[in-house]
């Protein structure tokens, strides 16, 4: 039999000076602590009433959206624009009385559907009379309805203008 090789010393804890041992179990208790407190902060507001008020508004904007954005004449409106969102009446009457519950604003009710398209920038915008008539010919509106056209970082060119259920432009409110 040969012998065995002799093994190689291991630098233990205890040959270790007590100042590093130190040292490191402090950085690790600290560790421990301060992520014990980020924790709580954040369970804590995470859970505070405003925070569920925040989340609940989001979730309920995000499925307006989506509901909306499968709304009838949506996928025609897409064929011109970027994005198309639109906005019913009674979902925007239904947020405006959210708002007003909570933050005690009065906004005059919402009358009309309201249709937004961002148009792309380098690619000729449609105009608000072309989309009225592709939305009335493929939703069959019963209510009066606005379209606002929008160009990407282009404020001043697009359109806003209203329109009756016949696609015909209404006419112009006194204010």
């Amino acid at each position: 039999m040969e012998p065995k090789p002799p093994q190689k010393k291991r630098k233990s804890a205890q040959r270790q000076k007590p100042g590093v041992i130190a040292f490191w179990w402090i950085i690790k208790i600290f560790g421990v602590v301060a992520s014990g407190i980020l924790i709580a902060l954040a369970w804590r507001t995470l859970t505070s009433p405003t925070a569920r008020v925040i989340f609940r508004n989001m979730r309920k904007a995000h499925d307006l959206i989506r509901q909306e954005t499968n709304a009838p004449g949506a996928r025609e409106l897409r064929k011109a624009c970027t994005n198309v969102m639109m906005l019913s009446a009674t979902a925007r009457e239904t947020e405006r009385e959210e708002r007003h519950q909570i933050l005690k604003a009065s906004d005059p009710p919402p009358d009309a559907t309201l249709i937004v398209c961002q148009a792309a920038l380098f690619v000729a915008a449609p105009t608000c009379d072309d989309l009225a008539r592709t939305y009335v010919d493929a939703a069959h509106p019963d209510f009066p309805f606005r379209i606002r056209v929008n160009v990407a970082f282009d404020p001043k060119s697009g359109c806003s203008a209203d329109y009756d259920s016949s696609g015909m432009p209404a006419p112009k409110r006194a204010k």
